[in-house]
């Protein structure tokens, strides 16, 4: 939905700069796989923020948030209290922040690489290699950094997380029946072609995953809450994907 939005909003000072910076250098699949190695360097470091059990000032001062519907607990989360792990507006940095903030950085750029390699690939010319390429990576990088974040407390997001992995299976499934049931030629002549098959936009597309993942990443304790979200968004986007089909092939 936000992705060709944010394609026409930014086609222009994005080629310009890919052009600039990447060009004669790198290659759009030198980009995609840039992308792809950023995105499971990013992974490991949100699966050592669990596995290290390094504490959060930030992830201790969301959970305090819950215990300002109270007198006390307003009064907690301004002043601290030897109950709060951390005062919600005195909060203060921690070993594992500097992990989430690490991870959050090294998954932006990961994503800034999926918008660089589609830039250049409009420079070069696009293939079909380049094309399958960065659908590969694309939902490679957004599996494993679910699989990461559900990794950190697997007791209470496996159902979730098990629920947003199966959700982005159906949906990627009939994106690919769709598009592979569409000609060639009939492709060509439809503005909607954004890859090597015919792309059946939705409500959640690559912009709107990263957007998700984003949060659950810095938002620790509403990590359950949003890994349900997702997984209801992403599956009505599969729902969206074969009306859309049933209109274009019947």
């Amino acid at each position: 939905m936000l992705d060709e939005k944010l394609s026409k909003l930014n086609e222009n000072w994005v080629s310009r700069f890919v052009e600039k910076t990447f060009k004669d250098q790198l290659s759009a699949n030198h980009l995609t796989l840039i992308g792809l190695g950023l995105g499971i360097v990013s992974a490991l470091l949100i699966f050592l923020t669990g596995y290290l059990e390094w504490e959060s000032g930030f992830h201790l001062a969301l959970t305090d948030f819950w215990g300002i519907l109270s007198s006390e607990g307003w009064n907690a989360a301004w002043t601290g209290s030897e109950t709060s792990g951390s005062p919600l507006f005195g909060w203060k940095w921690m070993k594992g922040d500097s992990m989430i903030l690490g991870a959050a950085i090294v998954m932006s750029i990961s994503f800034l690489f999926d918008v660089f390699d589609g830039a250049m690939a409009r420079i070069e010319g696009p293939s079909d290699y380049g094309g399958v390429l960065d659908i590969f990576c694309d939902r490679s990088v957004e599996v494993i950094l679910i699989i990461s974040i559900v990794s950190n407390d697997p007791i209470h997001l496996g159902l979730s997380g098990t629920l947003a992995l199966g959700s982005i299976v159906v949906c990627i499934t009939i994106f690919l029946l769709v598009g592979g049931k569409i000609d060639e030629d009939d492709v060509e002549q439809m503005p909607e072609k954004k890859k090597v098959i015919y792309y059946a936009g939705g409500l959640m597309e690559r912009t709107e995953t990263f957007i998700f993942i984003f949060l659950m990443l810095v938002f620790g304790p509403f990590r359950e809450f949003l890994l349900y979200l997702f997984a209801g968004l992403v599956f009505i986007t599969a729902l969206q994907r074969l009306f859309h089909a049933r209109k274009l092939l019947k």
